[in-house]
């Protein structure tokens, strides 16, 4: 048996945080439960003005609570197999004074004023799952083999209480914006290994596949000072939908061989994956009468990826690695029927039902080095897309002078770029540093629109982590900081018209 506790702060947000962690096992019957608690702040800025209105730059006040649990239990009937469920759950609740989006005191105040702003955005999930696995399974089609089935329901809610004006001219806003999925997936994953003449084989298949309901709502309503209530705050007229119901499946099948060659020294990984991806869209009343004309679109899209991976171990400690592989990504259900604006703050986002699936293909070369003390390894990869999808990008402004915000599909594209991953075991060098470790990594990316010869602003720039830990058999400590460099390239501003 095992119980065990952990406090954290992280100065981010001033958050405090704990868990408790008890665990047992036998023979047969074994589990676990981890309970953790959070609470904090809001994030602080740079800014430095701290008033109670819109010339506020620091960040507005906030009150952060969250809590989770894991548990799992592991029946194994024999050695060789066991059944596992696991349940786990989320939540976390934010309040904030939205202080900077309160007018500045005026002699007069107009009925369109903020007088006080308040929010409250709460999120929970939960998931359960149940599995199996057998280790010998003793069959001509598998060695050992592993499935699971699960269960996850989240869901985001964000309210906003503002008062506006004074006297006969208040009133008071409540405003409701809710966005909950549920999940059905399945996963199965089969290991062979056999021999032919004197190449080993290990072949690994599978199969996986997720159903996924998607509801989406923005509700909320005005009391005026004489306690009428109006649904219709412009633009929209509550309740409404920004983007319809959808039900998507994705399935998926793939099959990988892993060939050694020489005495184990060369290893060629051939694969190939098959996608299955349908979006289907329902039109209810709340959003037909929100978007009047508004055609949804069903989308079906079968790809096949091959891959193909080489590793070479030229040493006893050195490897190179080299790799191509076909990559499949489907559209975002909410970017290809999508409908929102907000004229107060002069957006609007707009659907794209030509979206298409994204393809790629891309190569990775590396060298990796794995010692007693010490490990490292730089790779360099380049993929090339067709059709990449770029999602609520800025095309431009409408007729109305809104920014107009739509996912689009980039003809082509390149992204190229590096990585290092290294660290060392202090106490293999010295037996006075037993328990010191220093790990970090550096991460570089370029990515380009070939079509329209500008840069994507999807990609990362410069980034890097490096952490110095030190760790014994009961307890532990690590510091741990991440870099990142200022995005610097980014493509000209979108200046045409679009309807």
């Amino acid at each position: 048996s095992y119980v065990g506790l952990k406090f954290g702060y992280d100065g981010q947000w001033d958050g405090l945080l704990g868990s408790v962690t008890t665990a047992f096992g036998g023979d047969r019957w074994s589990g676990m439960v981890n309970v953790n608690h959070r609470q904090g702040q809001e994030t602080q800025s740079m800014g430095d003005r701290r008033s109670n209105d819109s010339t506020r730059t620091a960040a507005n006040p906030q009150d952060r609570d969250g809590r989770s649990v894991l548990g799992k239990l592991v029946f194994a009937p024999s050695e060789d197999q066991r059944f596992r469920l696991t349940v786990e759950g989320n939540e976390d609740s934010v309040d904030t004074n939205v202080l900077s989006s309160v007018a500045p005191p005026a002699p007069v105040v107009a009925a369109a004023t903020t007088t006080a702003m308040k929010a409250r955005d709460h999120q929970t999930r939960a998931r359960v799952s149940f599995g199996h696995e057998m280790d010998n399974v003793g069959q001509g089609f598998a060695d050992d083999l592993s499935w699971q089935v699960y269960r996850q329901d989240s869901e985001t809610t964000q309210r906003t209480y503002e008062n506006r004006g004074s006297g006969d001219n208040a009133s008071r806003r409540e405003r409701e914006f809710n966005f909950d999925q549920r999940v059905y997936g399945l996963q199965a994953v089969f290991h062979k290994g056999l021999q032919t003449g004197s190449v080993d084989h290990a072949l690994t298949y599978g199969l996986e596949g997720t159903w996924t309901d998607t509801h989406q709502k923005r509700d909320g309503f005005q009391v005026n000072a004489r306690g009428q209530v109006n649904t219709t705050i412009l633009p929209d007229t509550f309740p409404v939908r920004d983007f319809p119901i959808s039900k998507t499946t994705e399935l998926g099948l793939y099959v990988q061989d892993e060939m050694r060659f020489a005495d184990g020294r060369l290893s060629l990984v051939p694969g190939v994956r098959v996608d299955h991806y349908e979006l289907r869209p329902e039109t209810d009343g709340i959003f037909a009468t929100d978007n009047p004309g508004v055609a949804v679109s069903d989308l079906t899209k079968t790809s096949v990826s091959p891959k193909l991976g080489l590793v070479w171990r030229f040493a006893d400690q050195w490897s190179l690695f080299a790799g191509y592989a076909h990559g499949f990504r489907s559209p975002p259900f909410n970017d290809v029927n999508l409908g929102f604006t907000n004229v107060q703050f002069g957006y609007t986002a707009i659907p794209n039902p030509d979206l298409k699936p994204e393809t790629s293909d891309g190569l990775e070369l590396g060298v990796r080095f794995i010692g007693a003390a010490a490990y490292a390894s730089v790779s360099g990869y380049y993929n090339r897309y067709k059709d990449f999808i770029e999602s609520q990008g800025f095309v431009g402004f409408n007729n109305q002078g809104l920014q107009v915000f739509q996912s689009r599909n980039v003809a082509d594209a390149d992204i190229y770029g590096a990585e290092l991953k290294a660290g060392v075991e202090f106490g293999q060098l010295s037996s006075a540093l037993e328990g010191w470790s220093l790990n970090g990594s550096v991460a570089w990316a370029h990515g380009q629109n070939k079509t329209e010869d500008v840069p994507l602003s999807s990609i990362d720039p410069l980034r890097g982590t490096v952490g110095l830990a030190f760790d014994r058999d009961s307890w532990g400590v690590e510091l741990v900081g991440t870099f990142a460099r200022r995005k610097d390239r980014l493509p000209p501003a979108a200046t045409a018209n679009t309807t």
